[in-house]
């Protein structure tokens, strides 16, 4: 769907809303996919950042976070720890206060317990020890959370997308300025 909407009316926030859904969709219905590989949606989401600074931290948080269980392995949790925490002080100290009401209140609400939903994660498996029949219980719920708040971020984009091809005007880096090439034609 994000290539044939990309197509419906091309533009640069188009093609990196594209490049985001198509990198998600990628790492959520791959076979055997690493957790590293939601990377590849991180970079065109970065250069979104600008016009959704809030979203774009929740997401890379949310990429940190399902990377968990793995760094955990690998014994790297305080450095994740100082990681994510210094990354979410920055962000919240950089992103501009949000207005009080409508969509704002509840995309900022809907953001707020996402990420106490990860701090209930984290809490629960450094306080209680998994057990004994499901060693691999916090992974699991880990790995869990975050594909259900990845499809949601997916949806999230793909409405986005449609958004922004239904009313932004068509335009490639080749038609200089944001006009079509019908425009200019038309013009001459």
């Amino acid at each position: 769907p994000p290539c044939a909407l990309l197509l419906r009316a091309p533009s640069r926030r188009a093609f990196l809303l594209c490049a985001t859904a198509c990198g998600l969709a990628f790492f959520l219905l791959s076979f055997q996919v690493h957790e590293k590989h939601l990377l590849l949606p991180l970079l065109p989401a970065a250069l979104l950042s600008t016009e959704h600074p809030r979203a774009y931290a929740w997401f890379a948080l949310l990429a940190a976070f399902s990377m968990f269980p793995l760094l955990a392995r690998d014994g790297l949790r305080l450095a994740y720890s100082v990681c994510q925490l210094a990354f979410g002080a920055l962000a919240a100290a950089l992103t501009p206060p949000m207005e009080v009401g409508g969509s704002a209140t509840a995309g900022g609400l809907l953001l707020a317990a996402s990420l106490a939903g990860m701090v209930a994660l984290h809490v629960a498996e450094a306080a209680l020890p998994p057990p004994r029949r499901y060693p691999d219980l916090h992974a699991v719920a880990f790995s869990a959370y975050a594909c259900c708040h990845l499809v949601g971020a997916y949806a999230a984009c793909l409405h986005t997308l449609w958004h922004t091809t239904a009313t932004a005007p068509p335009h490639t880096p080749l038609d200089g300025g944001g006009t079509t090439v019908r425009e200019r034609r038309k013009a001459e």
